[in-house]
């Protein structure tokens, strides 16, 4: 089952070569790469491609977003009728070579099972949460009951991190919004929940991740703050987000964890 691996660039040159690095390294050849190049000159004369590499570079405006730049990825991936796409960034890799079948056959079970998210290195915390929108976001921990699916748990939830497996249909259906450039997670998973969409979490599939907060990049990324303000306004809320108590447990529990 082809599987598109949509990954916008923007200011991280190196990290995106490591991280085509390690997909050529764990190839399938059910995978196209859909690169969003939103840097100033082409990244893919800054690059060296794997040979192996099945897929395109789409070359955009300079700082168009990653919302846009997603969206242009997801429809590609549409276009080519391709079923699945793996939501993911410069800043991420392969660890292994991964078997989606299972989470495929998953989410094929249903209509409207339409993600799910897997683990990262790096994470001090899991963000795999419940919520519910109030006037704010409001975060819990997962309260329904795990699915089991050939010998693998996936646990339902409202919201995961932005790096998932989805029906590339329905997630056209539900693109970002394009009126900013960062400060959608929330609220686009608060949509995918409007919708009826299902969504879980398979703790068990790890990739890897590559924190960056540095020069040129960091300036560009501190614009969240901004665009969290127009976020909060188009949706009505008052704040962003509030944990529950349980929640936060939970991370002080795995902070604790990580420190031994």
């Amino acid at each position: 089952m082809k599987i598109a691996i949509i990954i916008p660039s923007f200011l991280r040159l190196k990290l995106l070569q490591e991280c085509l690095d390690s997909i050529s390294k764990h190839w399938n050849e059910d995978y196209y790469v859909i690169v969003i190049d939103q840097n100033k000159s082409c990244c893919i004369n800054s690059i060296t491609i794997p040979k192996n590499i099945k897929g395109e570079f789409i070359k955009t405006d300079f700082d168009i977003g990653a919302l846009k730049a997603r969206n242009i990825g997801i429809k590609r991936a549409k276009e080519l009728n391709i079923p699945f796409t793996l939501m993911f960034a410069d800043s991420m890799k392969f660890l292994s070579d991964y078997y989606f079948g299972h989470v495929i056959e998953f989410l094929k079970q249903e209509e409207n099972r339409f993600l799910c998210g897997f683990n990262k290195t790096g994470s001090i915390c899991t963000w795999e949460c419940d919520m519910k929108k109030t006037n704010c976001f409001e975060l819990d921990i997962p309260r329904r009951p795990i699915v089991e699916f050939a010998g693998l748990n996936f646990q339902p939830v409202d919201l995961c991190r932005n790096i998932f497996l989805c029906k590339t249909d329905l997630l056209a259906d539900s693109l970002y919004d394009e009126d900013r450039k960062l400060a959608d997670h929330e609220s686009s998973f608060n949509r995918f929940k409007e919708k009826g969409y299902k969504c879980y979490y398979l703790d068990s599939l790890l990739f890897g991740y590559k924190r960056y907060r540095k020069g040129i990049y960091n300036q560009y990324r501190e614009r969240f703050h901004e665009y969290k303000a127009q976020m909060l306004k188009k949706y009505n809320l008052a704040s962003w987000v509030k944990y529950s108590n349980d929640l936060k447990l939970k991370w002080e529990q795995e902070k604790r964890n990580n420190a031994k």
